[in-house]
């Protein structure tokens, strides 16, 4: 991408006589190109800007690959958090059906010994 931007500004810019091709011997002790000072500067600064533009295109992948590694830890942990949710009120319910069982017996013991205590009390005063 970068040849092709340069390929269209020194097309661009032949025709404004910035940018000359010259043949080895035309004034010049080989072949290539002769930038003007501020095409120079022009092409120099655009090389710049698509070094940077790279840059900030491999620093959003890592940072896209960071928030998606970030968005994966967060759905294990919510999966993890939603069993150990359901596994506590699988709990809860068991234990719901233990504490029903053990207040009736608790609550028949104490209808027991009231009614001893009742008796007791009632044959100790003769009645």
């Amino acid at each position: 991408m970068k040849h092709l931007l340069l390929f269209i500004l020194l097309t661009q810019t032949a025709l404004a006589q910035d940018v000359v091709y010259l043949d080895k011997g035309q004034a010049a002790p080989q072949a290539g190109y002769l930038f003007a000072p501020r095409k120079e500067k022009e092409v120099r600064l655009k090389l710049e800007e698509l070094d940077y533009c790279d840059k900030s295109k491999e620093l959003l992948r890592t940072l896209n690959g960071e928030y998606k590694n970030k968005d994966n830890l967060l759905e294990q942990r919510l999966d993890l958090r939603n069993k150990e949710i359901d596994n506590l009120s699988k709990q809860v319910a068991e234990q719901n059906n233990n504490k029903f069982l053990l207040n009736f017996g608790f609550f028949s013991l104490g209808i027991a010994v009231t009614t001893a205590v009742v008796y007791g009390v009632s044959r100790a005063l003769g009645k």
